[in-house]
């Protein structure tokens, strides 16, 4: 039996990729331990079992608990898991398998272990690549009954120290006042302690075990500045609830994070506050709920706030699951620099599709240009709507249609601007309507900014599509005549050398970035 790796999944629910090395090489009745999962504050594990005694010919999954608990961080309890397990292979229809089952812990032992066959033997061959399977497992907490704990316990778990209400107010030495708005207005601090609101909060604390947790606070305190002398430090731009989950941390109190959007955001601030240790347990969460709907946004927070095993877990969810995460809506909002990467991928397994990363850039241009379009139309309602409020008054180029008057107008706008002395009786435009025009002038220069951006990202992802490893006839007839693609410089030349790599059928050497992704790049 293979040794249980180190757990994954902080939620109440988890998803996980599991690949098996030299799967020949093991046993007929050999039981293997997929990696551990920390799902609804109780500890699982997913056995693969090769054959068995009743079932030789298939192949067969068990969930179930791992060690013993504590009546006290337990309780008698019954939770219904929903278990989810998909043989995976790039090119082919996954093989899925779902099922329920109740476990039940009581004095300090779990009780519960389902068999459930998933396929056979031999159809398993099919989806083995250099002789690795892979899987993707799904835990989820379907009900809970009797549990008095809230959400799991937060991994590694922290020592808590014990404090009660009374001990913050008789021993705090400083006191910390959030705010959500960036403004930094002169109000009056309301009376709301050890109260947390959606906009404000005050929260009494000690410096020693902020300043141990945080640099940023340990700064403030050392400074000299008046946090340190006055006791009090006033934080803007914060979200208060987040800042609550990161103060509980502080002092070892167990936390509860949502889904990865709530984590990230607690990410963002515990960047701020430099804390290191909150950052490894949020990237930890993270890491555990990589998915194809999300992975661009994990992706994103590993280079923001530069954590090397989260981007490297993300690069290998790419690797394995691309066909899917390029059809996810994620991958049409990813960030510029993710989408690069994700199409400069390589070192992939099996059967690999070209045209899948070609129709992916394509359809993230559309999306782009799409919102852009969509954007605009939104600002002319706007305009529209301000016309049809405004006095009634006959008919102009200024006040009919804006938008097809605004180049021959702005040079007019300018002048106007630079003459000061003009007599008001003799301006043909009110100042309201100048104001108008030098903003709609700046809306239309930044949309084409915007256009300009979209197709210079365009132009870079292309030229990283490797067209040498596609079929000549997709070439002839969808990339060429793809107008888009064509005019950008250079891509005629690079299309004329894959025909030609074609007819000397792959003979001649090829430049490395356009050989096949299955070679690891160095």
């Amino acid at each position: 039996m293979s040794k249980v790796h180190e757990n994954v999944g902080l939620f109440n629910e988890c998803n996980h990729k599991w690949t098996i090395p030299e799967w020949s090489k093991i046993p007929l009745k050999a039981i293997l331990n997929s990696q551990g999962f920390n799902v609804g504050n109780h500890e699982w594990t997913v056995q693969l079992e090769k054959g068995s005694s009743s079932y030789p010919e298939h192949i067969g999954i068990f969930v179930m608990s791992m060690g013993k608990y504590s009546t006290s961080d337990k309780g008698d309890s019954t939770e219904k898991i929903k278990v989810s397990l998909s043989i995976i292979k790039s090119g082919m229809k996954s093989i899925d398998k779902g099922f329920s089952h109740d476990f039940e812990f009581k004095g300090g032992s779990s009780y519960g272990r389902e068999y459930q066959k998933v396929t056979t033997l031999q159809n398993l061959q099919k989806y083995l690549t250099n002789d690795r399977l892979t899987l993707s497992i799904g835990l989820a907490i379907e009900q809970k009954n009797k549990n008095s704990l809230d959400g799991p316990r937060p991994y590694p778990k922290p020592q808590p120290l014990k404090f009660y209400d009374q001990d913050f107010k008789d021993f705090q030495d400083v006191t910390i006042h959030v705010f959500k708005d960036e403004i930094d207005e002169s109000e009056e601090i309301e009376s709301t302690e050890g109260l947390t609101s959606d906009e404000k909060a005050t929260i009494h604390s000690h410096k020693f075990i902020l300043a141990a947790e945080s640099p940023w606070f340990r700064d403030i305190f050392l400074s000299g500045m008046k946090e340190s002398t006055e006791n009090e430090v006033k934080i803007r731009g914060v979200d208060p609830i987040i800042f609550q989950l990161i103060f509980d941390f502080s002092y070892g109190r167990n936390i509860y994070i949502n889904d990865s959007t709530h984590c990230i955001n607690i990410l963002k601030v515990a960047d701020r506050f430099q804390s290191k240790r909150i950052k490894d347990y949020a990237f930890s969460c993270l890491r555990a709920q990589i998915n194809k709907s999300n992975i661009f946004d994990i992706w994103e927070a590993s280079d923001l706030y530069d954590c090397d095993e989260t981007r490297a877990l993300c690069e290998e969810n790419m690797k394995s699951s691309y066909p899917d995460i390029f059809m996810s809506p994620g991958w049409l909002s990813a960030n510029d620099k993710c989408a690069i990467s994700a199409i400069k991928i390589d070192g992939l397994q099996g059967i690999i599709d070209e045209t899948r990363f070609y129709k992916a850039v394509l359809a993230r241009r559309e999306f782009a240009i799409q919102a852009v379009i969509n954007l605009r139309k939104a600002k002319e309602k706007e305009s529209e709507e301000k016309i049809a409020k405004a006095p009634h008054v006959t008919p102009t180029p200024s006040n009919v249609n804006i938008y097809e008057e605004i180049q021959k107008e702005a040079k007019d706008i300018k002048e106007d601007d630079k003459d000061n002395s003009c007599n008001s009786d003799t301006q043909t435009k009110t100042e309201t309507e100048r104001l108008e025009r030098l903003e709609n002038i700046r809306w239309e220069k930044y949309i084409k900014e915007e256009l300009e951006a979209i197709q210079k990202h365009f132009e870079i992802m292309i030229r990283n599509i490797r067209f040498h490893q596609m079929e000549t006839e997709f070439l002839a007839n969808t990339v060429r005549k793809e107008r888009a693609v064509m005019q950008i410089p250079g891509i005629k030349d690079i299309i004329f050398e894959a025909y030609r790599d074609k007819t000397f059928l792959g003979k001649k050497e090829l430049s490395k970035k356009y050989k096949s992704r299955s070679i690891e790049s160095k």
